[in-house]
Order: structure tokens, then sequence, then C-alpha cells
């Protein structure tokens, strides 16, 4: 937990918000009546819905393949009882320096915002990955396919966050 947690803080190093004009807005406003207008924001804007829909599934696919990581080492790499704490922990660690490396591509490459070819060439590169992960038998493979799938999930995740911070008020 410690590493992703490390992992998502050099995400915020390379951003760069824009500077809002300025929105008015009511202070004095209850919760629920800021989250109505949030969700009648969302509703009514249709790539922000959209961007949080796809933020929604990469989110819970993310959180799926780490759940399966620990039974897929078990169970995929005939591993002896004693080996298999060191070999998730490396599968983990080559998921978290690919989500490092993503973050640093991103960086390099600037295409933070309104990059869409770039999300879904990371998504398909994602799925791929992902199905290498689930096939594969060997833990040298694994290891690759889970640093593949932070590099190209983290790119989605970090281009999806930039794109939405940056056309929502």
């Amino acid at each position: 937990a410690l590493l992703a947690f490390a992992v998502s803080g050099t995400f915020f190093i390379f951003m760069r918000p824009r500077a809002h004009t300025g929105l008015d807005t009511d202070r004095d406003l209850s919760e629920w009546r800021r989250l109505h207008r949030a969700w009648s924001y969302i509703r009514g804007h249709r790539p922000v819905r959209n961007l949080v829909y796809l933020n929604a599934l990469v989110w819970s696919v993310a959180m799926t393949v780490a759940a399966a990581v620990a039974s897929l080492v078990k169970n995929s790499y005939d591993l002896p009882a004693d080996e298999f704490m060191s070999a998730f922990a490396t599968i983990n660690a080559m998921l978290g320096a690919g989500m490092l490396c993503a973050s640093m591509v991103v960086a390099i490459v600037n295409a933070r915002r309104e990059n869409s070819s770039l999300i879904m060439a990371s998504l398909v590169m994602t799925a791929t990955a992902v199905a290498g992960l689930a096939l594969s038998r060997s833990h040298a493979m694994g290891m690759a396919m889970c640093f593949a799938i932070g590099l190209f999930g983290g790119t989605v995740m970090i281009l999806i966050a930039t794109l939405t911070q940056a056309i929502t008020p």
C-alpha cells in the first residue's frame, strides 16, 4: 500500500492545473445541494459523463486485476509455498514500477490533455497485457505483463484524470 501511494503521489509532480478564472459558488449551500448540482452538471455534460464512466471502468478493472494477482501467482507458476510471497512481491513491484514509468512517460510526451488516441492505444495495450498475464505460466512473463499493465494502465488513469480536471469547472 505504501508503494501504491508513493507512486500515485508522483503523478502530482507532473500535473500543471490551469488557473480558474473564477466561478461564483454559493458557500452557504448544503452539501446535498452541492452534490445535486455536481450530479446535474455531470448528467448534462456528455464528455465529463463519459470520462467518469471510463474512469469507473478502469479503476474497477485495476482493482480486479490487483486482487487476482495473488491467485494467479499461486495457481499459475507452480512455485513452492516458501517462494510464493517473494514471487507475489516481485509481481506487485513490477506493477508499481510500470505505474511510475507511466507518470514519467506522460510527462515526457506531454500528452496529458485531449489525447484520445493515446488513451485508446493504452487501453488496448492494457487489455493485451491483462490477457497475457492471465495466460502466462512463467514468472518472468508475469512480471513483464504486470509492468506493461502498470505502464499502460497508469497512462490511461493519468490521462483520464487530467482530461477530466481540464474540462470541468
